[in-house]
């Protein structure tokens, strides 16, 4: 598995990625945890991003944006712009905060490979009856790094990590209609080097009962710089579907993702309601290849419990190099709704 070119940071040459004892794991740990969803060839061969290349100028960064918030969204495949009608919508798709008749609190923990972590707390508020705000902390991090030098000489420990602060706003246009958005601050971290971002998501949702339409534009903003090169955040287009049938007791809904430094990205869920207490569900994710590559493709299965103003729910999922990835997540709601 090849990881990209030597990094130096602050003159010091970090390794040769991907080579000697001990480097690949770290490496694969840092390219995960500051690039977690970049490109997979179908030999196997793991691309790097903006701040592993910097000789790669159309490379994106923060890439840990691409990260779905919510045990609940990934677990229906991440199929979720069409339906966001939790507190995670303001990373989905501000406009369905509209769509919350009380104020609640969502924590998730992601647990990623090697004890990467990925972190979110959030709180959605609606104002009055047809205005809703939220705002969102995620913080992905690991333990210290022991660092190698080119001679595959061990270093000192270092800290990295990436965090982002949504601020999200929602509001009803009309019975069917809702317009939102979420302003984001963005913070990336490796040993001494930090680079910041702002951005933006806009997001429509039109709801027709049993049947909704939700449209996301996301991750427009500034450049973020690491060590010589910028880069660009990685905006996306999302359009998603959701349906509602057996008096919203099944859920059905599927997603396609335009992204700006990748093909088109598909994704399609299910959640099955009993009593309104218990839930299952299921999803997949696939990313297209080149034409001569079958698609990749992500399967994630997940439950959860509803017991009267609280909800847990979990999603498991297995990703090629990285094993098994776990997401939990709780909802609080101040009020019945």
């Amino acid at each position: 598995m090849k990881l990209g070119k030597a990094l130096k940071i602050n003159g010091r040459e970090k390794g040769d990625l991907g080579v000697g004892r001990g480097k690949i794991l770290l490496n694969v740990v840092l390219f995960l945890l500051l690039f977690a969803d970049s490109t997979s060839g179908a030999d196997g061969t793991i691309l790097s991003s903006a701040f592993l290349d910097q000789g790669q100028p159309d490379a994106t960064a923060a890439s840990f944006l691409k990260i779905g918030i919510g045990a609940r969204a990934e677990g229906m495949g991440g199929a979720f712009v069409g339906l966001a009608d939790d507190p995670s919508a303001v990373y989905w798709n501000p406009a369905g905060l509209s769509q919350l008749n009380c104020s609640q609190v969502m924590f998730m923990h992601h647990r990623w490979a090697q004890d990467i972590t990925y972190e979110c707390l959030g709180y959605a508020l609606p104002i009055d009856p047809k205005n809703t705000v939220a705002i969102a902390v995620t913080f992905l991090h690991m333990d210290e790094i022991l660092g190698y030098d080119q001679d595959d000489n061990p270093t000192s420990c270092f800290s990295a990590y990436d965090a982002a602060i949504l601020l999200g706003y929602s509001r009803e246009i009309s019975p069917h209609l809702s317009l939102g958005g979420t302003a984001k601050a963005i913070l990336e971290k490796l040993e001494d080097e930090k680079a910041q971002a702002a951005g933006f998501d806009i997001g429509l949702l039109c709801d027709l009962s049993i049947l909704s339409f939700g449209l996301s534009l996301r991750n427009l903003g500034t450049k973020l710089k690491f060590v010589e090169r910028k880069h660009p955040l990685p905006t996306d287009l999302r359009a998603g579907i959701a349906l509602r049938v057996l008096n919203d007791h099944l859920l059905l809904s599927t997603d396609i993702d335009f992204l700006a430094d990748t093909p088109p990205e598909f994704r399609q869920g299910i959640e099955c309601s009993f009593q309104d207490v218990l839930f299952a569900r299921g999803g997949v994710e696939y990313k297209t290849q080149d034409q001569s590559s079958p698609p990749l493709t992500r399967p994630t299965v997940g439950g959860g419990v509803r017991i009267s103003n609280l909800q847990f729910d979990y999603t498991y999922s297995s990703v090629k190099y990285l094993g098994d990835l776990h997401n939990f997540s709780l909802i609080y709601r101040f009020a019945s709704e």
